[in-house]
């Protein structure tokens, strides 16, 4: 009589299988069960003289630290897809974006986008408008 060898072959693809699909499952039920954090994005605008550019910089605020630090702030302007520029930032939550000159004229605003820390998950927020031009 001769013995077949089948090996673990089958067996071990369908158990890792199941584990890709339940770790996927734990993935998302982490995160459903963080909780959201508010922040809020300012904005100013500034005109160097030396160098001809606008300077666009504020300052994101939440309420836990984690939340402010190492943010990407995007720089928009109404009626235009897409964005003008973007910084990240610092440990203070500072950020800032420098453009040329070019006759920069409509209502300019910043956006902090949303960022998943292991505690918690930031909130994107939008500054006011701020209006450059005639």
């Amino acid at each position: 009589m001769q013995r077949t060898y089948r090996g673990w072959g089958p067996a071990l693809a369908a158990i890792s299988m199941v584990a890709v699909v339940s770790g996927v499952a734990l993935i998302g039920t982490a995160l459903a069960h963080k909780p959201r954090i508010q922040s809020t994005v300012s904005i100013h605008e500034t005109f160097n003289d030396a160098t001809f550019e606008h300077v666009f910089h504020g300052r994101v605020r939440s309420e836990k630290a984690a939340c402010e630090r190492h943010r990407t702030v995007k720089l928009k302007v109404d009626g235009h897809p897409g964005s003008l520029g973007s910084d990240t930032t610092n440990r203070r939550g500072r950020w800032r974006i420098v453009l040329p000159s070019d006759n920069l004229s409509g209502d300019y605003y910043a956006k902090a986008t949303r960022k998943i820390t292991t505690r918690w998950v930031c909130r994107s927020a939008e500054s006011e408008r701020i209006h450059l031009g005639p």
